[in-house]
């Protein structure tokens, strides 16, 4: 018996409205990297699409409740839980909520209470803004935000300019520069002062040097926020 194209029918070329969705359409990418000192904002909508066959047409708002956003607290989707801010959708269905100081790392999502809808999940890695200078062989640098009882990790590249370790393997890719993590020896060990933000360090040779935070600490306790500054030359 021949299919009656029609409202059921996904290949009908008359026009359909599909069923409500809740779209993340910011951040654009679902795996960002952020810097721990700035807010993270999601937006997106709650619409229904208009096609026709498989060409969108328009979209039209959907009603939809409160909002919340959710983040995980463990392993499937039946671990999220409200993380706090909510809000609701505007005429034209959209919809914006900002996470003000983003974790180490943390996966996000949003619904929409009492009903089946919910955005795609967002998984966040933040990093600390970590600055860093030279006067002479003496560094100073600051880390935003503060983290009291850490400390920073001087590095100098150990590549020749090659971009070669002394046993030959090759570890800096070139034209672009970019070196491994086996490329980079930590020479100093500069702790946080009891502000958590400002350290310094003296180091003995000219050279290319990094500060780096790492993500965990040295006896490797919860995640907290790491992060790499920009590299200098020191003479």
């Amino acid at each position: 018996m021949q299919a009656r194209a029609g409202i059921g029918e996904p290949f009908s070329t008359n026009t359909r409205t599909l069923l409500p969705r809740l779209r993340l359409l910011a951040p654009s990418f679902l795996y960002p990297t952020v810097f721990a000192d700035r807010p993270v904002v999601l937006s997106g909508d709650v619409t229904r699409a208009v096609v026709r066959g498989r060409d969108l047409v328009s979209r039209l708002p959907a009603p939809a409740s409160t909002l919340r956003l959710l983040t995980s607290a463990g392993a499937g989707a039946a671990s999220f839980v409200p993380a706090g801010p909510s809000t609701r959708p505007d005429a034209a269905g959209r919809w914006s909520l900002v996470l003000r100081q983003p974790p180490p790392a943390g996966s996000f999502a949003v619904d929409a209470v009492g009903s089946r809808l919910r955005s795609p999940v967002l998984v966040v890695e933040s990093l600390s803004r970590i600055a860093f200078a030279a006067s002479g062989r003496a560094l100073t640098g600051s880390v935003t935000p503060a983290q009291p009882g850490r400390i920073v990790d001087i590095e100098r590249l150990a590549a020749d300019a090659q971009g070669r370790l002394p046993d030959g393997r090759q570890v800096c890719r070139f034209p672009n520069g970019i070196c491994d993590a086996e490329a980079w020896v930590t020479v100093a060990r500069a702790p946080l002062g009891t502000a958590g933000a400002g350290f310094s360090a003296t180091v003995e040779s000219a050279g290319r040097y990094r500060a780096r935070l790492p993500d965990r600490d040295a006896q490797g306790g919860p995640r907290a926020y790491g992060g790499v500054s920009q590299e200098i030359d020191v003479g």
